[in-house]
């Protein structure tokens, strides 16, 4: 995420839950593209 989307990575931390065992702690706001919102190439 961190090379992907420029988020700068600040901490991992365990947090119990069996399927993905590790949060990710990002500096500042972060947010993932709405990849099916339209554009104009439709």
């Amino acid at each position: 995420m961190e090379e992907k989307y420029g988020w700068t990575l600040i901490e991992i931390k365990p947090n119990g839950s069996k399927d993905l065992p590790y949060d990710c702690i990002f500096e500042g706001e972060t947010y993932f593209p709405n990849y099916m919102e339209n554009s104009d190439d439709d």
